[in-house]
């Protein structure tokens, strides 16, 4: 190939130097600071002509500078310590011609909103990206489509994340969603992002009675399974009272089911130890929900499960969730326990899932998760958000973000629950060839 290229170049009459291309600029900067700008075809470079957008800071200001540092793929420069900040554009300035690149501009990478990668009318819309606020300055986010141009206060504002809320009677449909900082004026928009508002979707069809009271049978189980089930007609509620129910097997929510106890530390679903545990305690596929209960277990292979691959897969929540399964609780020999463990790594490096959740629209929060082996295991996760929960990592167990395309993460605390713990992050060990767009 490079053969080949060279013999184009002798045979080409006139053939110069490539015009730049700019991939990428480290803003945001301050005056006084280094500009780097990656790209290709910036050999040669001896002039960058800066330009100030004006704003209410301050006008316009402009002048040339030398660059710092000059390779083919790179070039620094600094920005002047006397001008105002702001939003600035520069001219980078080669043999083979030049090439402009925006310093301090918003920048959307993607957004989410309250339906996971979409909202609904009267939801939010939420943006990440870089340079979204500046400092001492108002940031605004405009929502363009149905014919309609709505300029939106942000009610959180972050450098990279702004979130407002939709007017109740926005039309569903496809939109375009751009950001201001409040620095450079009208010419400082960042470029939009398509977003999709979508129609709210009807809650859950009828409540379902509870589950007979405790005390009614040695083991709950079967009347559980039966009231989910029947809530799984045409969706529905089951509400468990406070107390202590006693399972032997796992149960299966069905879809647009919610399971709602009465408190974190008021119901609690408790399994009784066995050397043949079910695959999950709980098994949904999608569109379910667990609320305000506590799991209790000692041998067990996974926590809270649901589908991650199936193109329904998704739409689940768990809200104030707390789990405590520990299969080396007890008075177990040194050899039982290795036999546990053992079992255990069959199911991954770290053992068993406390939540293995996947797809759409998936929110953890409010939770209180401790496990043996992974506390988190999300794979294909679009528009998730998992806030202000509390998760541990038991013996060589990790949390583990798959092949995900579009996921918060924010307020979690992550501990180790056993000497033997490991950390965690994203990767596409699911199989997946990219995962991308995470917020930390």
């Amino acid at each position: 190939m490079k053969t080949l290229l060279c013999l184009m170049a002798l045979l080409t009459p006139g053939l110069g130097a490539a015009a730049p291309v700019a991939l990428w600029t480290s803003d945001p900067v301050l005056p006084g600071q280094t500009v780097l700008v990656f790209g290709d075809g910036f050999a040669g470079c001896h002039r960058v002509h800066w330009e100030r957008l004006p704003d209410m800071a301050a006008g316009r200001a402009a002048g040339d500078v030398a660059p710092l540092q000059v390779r083919p793929r790179s070039v620094k420069f600094v920005l002047p310590a006397s001008v105002a900040p702001g939003v600035f554009r520069a001219a980078i300035s080669t043999p083979g011609g030049s090439v402009n690149v925006w310093i301090n501009r918003p920048q959307i990478t993607w957004a989410q909103g309250d339906a996971g990668a979409e909202a609904t009318p009267g939801g939010f819309v939420r943006v990440f990206g870089k340079c979204l606020t500046a400092r001492g300055e108002q940031p605004m986010i405009r929502v363009e489509g149905a014919g309609r141009i709505l300029s939106l206060k942000p009610a959180r504002a972050e450098p990279f994340t702004v979130q407002a809320t939709l007017p109740v009677s926005l039309t569903p449909g496809p939109y375009r969603v751009a950001v201001h900082s409040g620095a450079g004026g009208s010419g400082a928009w960042s470029e939009p992002i398509r977003f999709r508002v979508v129609a709210r979707t009807a809650p859950p069809g009828h409540r379902i009675a509870a589950p007979p009271a405790i005390g009614d049978a040695d083991e709950d189980t079967a009347a559980i399974q039966k009231a989910l089930d029947g809530a799984g007609q045409g969706g529905g509620v089951v509400i468990l009272r406070a107390g202590r129910y006693l399972l032997n097997d796992g149960l299966t929510i069905p879809p647009h089911v919610t399971l709602r106890g009465a408190g974190m530390a008021r119901t609690a679903l408790c399994w009784a130890d066995t050397e043949t545990p079910p695959d999950a305690l709980i098994r949904g596929h999608d569109h379910f929900a667990v609320e305000n209960l506590c799991l209790y277990a000692v041998n067990y292979r996974h926590g809270i499960v649901a589908d991650q691959t199936t193109p329904t897969a998704g739409y689940v929540r768990m809200a104030r969730v707390r789990m405590r399964l520990d299969p080396y609780r007890g008075h177990l020999t040194p050899e039982e326990v290795n036999k546990r463990f053992q079992e255990a790594q069959k199911l991954s490096t770290g053992g068993g899932d406390s939540l293995r959740l996947g797809g759409a629209d998936v929110e953890v929060t409010g939770c209180d998760i401790y496990g043996a082996g992974r506390c988190l295991y999300l794979s294909r996760g679009a528009g998730v958000w998992i806030h202000d929960n509390a998760f541990y990592n038991g013996r060589w167990g990790w949390y583990c973000i798959s092949g995900s395309d579009g996921v918060t993460f924010e307020r979690n605390t992550i501990t180790g629950g056993d000497l033997m713990s490991t950390g965690g992050g994203l990767n596409c060990l699911d199989g997946s060839n990219v995962s991308q767009n995470v917020y930390f």
